[in-house]
């Protein structure tokens, strides 16, 4: 009913009913492939039309939740700590070794949880995480990570120019303040506040470096 109001989707697991030769011979998929991937569509969608390029063939024994969640939580958080990494670094369980990373958020959202738990993998000496008072107990509960206040007069002389990584789910908000955190050469990753709910945070990173660098993904 196009009178009534949905909200998309940013991800789906599925099965392919439909693709050319060329999808079968190039990106090994064919009718009945499980597959997933990153795409806007409604909640009422049957089918979803999707280049093959941008579809992942998914195990049949891994359930759909899962998947949904990777693509959903931990890809875009695995994207704001590893944007402009090499690949071999990428995957690496000393990426981060020796390194600090800093996080402001309003919230202790599955997304900020799973930054926290990839960076952990990859060897991070120490997280500190700027939200709300009410979310410091569950933060906190991973190893090696400080909580801090949210206002920025009670974290800055603390990180003040010796964050390594930042990444800062509230900006536009304090970001000069932010930005003080960044070590030399550190790597500040934004992602704007919006209020387009078909965004997905995967499409809004940008990255600055302290060298004026600038890039926006889109």
């Amino acid at each position: 009913d196009a009178s009534v109001r949905q909200h998309p989707g940013s991800n789906f697991v599925g099965v392919v009913h439909q693709c050319s030769q060329e999808a079968t011979g190039r990106y090994g998929i064919g009718i009945g492939s499980r597959v997933a991937s990153i795409v806007r569509w409604k909640v009422d969608t049957l089918f979803v039309s999707v280049p093959p390029h941008h579809l992942t063939v998914v195990p049949k024994t891994v359930d759909a939740a899962e998947i949904a969640s990777v693509l959903s939580i931990h890809l875009p958080a695995f994207e704001a700590l590893h944007h402009g990494r090499l690949r071999p670094q990428r995957y690496s369980s000393t990426t981060f070794r020796g390194r600090c990373l800093f996080i402001v958020a309003d919230e202790a959202t599955p997304q900020v949880r799973a930054i926290i738990r990839l960076a952990l993998l990859g060897g991070v000496s120490k997280i500190f995480a700027a939200v709300p008072q009410k979310h410091h107990h569950e933060l906190q509960s991973y190893n090696g990570v400080v909580a801090v206040d949210a206002d920025p007069r009670e974290w800055l002389t603390m990180v003040r120019h010796s964050m390594d990584i930042v990444v800062d789910y509230c900006f536009p908000r304090n970001f000069p303040v932010v930005r003080d955190s960044l070590a030399e050469n550190g790597r500040l990753v934004c992602v704007p506040t919006t209020s387009d709910k078909e965004s997905s945070s995967v499409d809004c990173l940008s990255v600055l470096s302290l060298d004026g660098l600038y890039e926006r993904y889109q």
